[in-house]
């Protein structure tokens, strides 16, 4: 799950001039998960978002939105946790470095790994989708306010709902969730449900930077990018801190996983 590469990255000797093929070579896989499932992450939950009629009558549009984000985020955790951590999104990868468990030279690539990927993702979407269904209001997925929000629900609705997601994945990195790692693609699954339900009518409910850039940069909207990056990047910041500051007592040094404490062969 998302912690399982932040403690086996360990074993990469992170001077830039000095990595060897073998290394590059892991770099490189871990960047092809990162690009797939944020792709996925940008795809999934855009495709599933096409206004229906039928799902307005029966007010289950927003529910149905909330499922399958849900849904798509526990896919991308099951497919790339094991080679990747599933993290597809910015925010958790700072989280992740402020936290202690990644280095600088991690987090530029996979933030560029997760941006190309939502890039792609939101390109593969516009071919995907006639123009008809598109519209021809805000491009479908892109940061735009809600008509019955604001500017300031948007950016209050974006922090805590980043904010909530990221606690959740501090608690899954803490050492002391290890026993209980089998069903973390259900319980950030889940979480991203709820977040959806709550906040969805202020926002747009992305929570993730590269969800919101991908298709701002494809479609050329970028009006509002700014008020969902701002308070995403912002938890992304303070969450990590707030949480070790928090929630005493807890050895950080130690690692999450004792399968990777003797993988020192690469």
């Amino acid at each position: 799950m998302l912690q399982h590469h932040c403690s086996s990255h360990k074993k990469f000797k992170l001077n830039f001039g000095a990595l060897r093929s073998k290394e590059w070579s892991d770099i490189i896989r871990l960047c092809i998960a990162e690009f797939l499932c944020t792709m996925g992450l940008v795809v999934i939950p855009c495709a599933a978002a096409i206004e229906s009629p039928d799902f307005y009558i029966f007010h289950l549009y927003r529910f149905h939105q909330a499922l399958c984000y849900g849904l798509s985020y526990m896919m991308t955790i099951v497919i790339a946790g094991h080679v990747s951590g599933g993290q597809c999104n910015p925010s958790v990868t700072i989280c992740c470095f402020i936290f202690g468990l990644f280095r600088i030279f991690d987090v530029l690539f996979y933030i560029l790994a997760q941006l190309i990927g939502a890039i792609f993702g939101a390109l593969v979407l516009k071919i995907m989708l006639p123009a008809k269904i598109r519209g021809n209001g805000p491009a479908l997925c892109t940061p735009w306010i809600p008509p019955r929000s604001s500017i300031i629900r948007c950016l209050i609705a974006e922090l805590l709902g980043t904010t909530f997601f990221l606690f959740v994945c501090c608690a899954m990195w803490d050492y002391r969730n290890r026993k209980w790692q089998e069903t973390a693609p259900i319980k950030l699954g889940l979480t991203i449900c709820g977040l959806v339900l709550a906040f969805g009518g202020y926002s747009k409910a992305h929570f993730n930077p590269a969800r919101s850039m991908g298709p701002a940069i494809v479609n050329g909207e970028m009006i509002y990018l700014w008020v969902y990056l701002v308070p995403q990047i912002l938890a992304g910041i303070a969450v990590p801190i707030v949480y070790r500051l928090v929630f005493d007592g807890m050895d950080f040094e130690r690692p999450v996983l004792d399968s990777y404490e003797t993988n020192d062969d690469i």
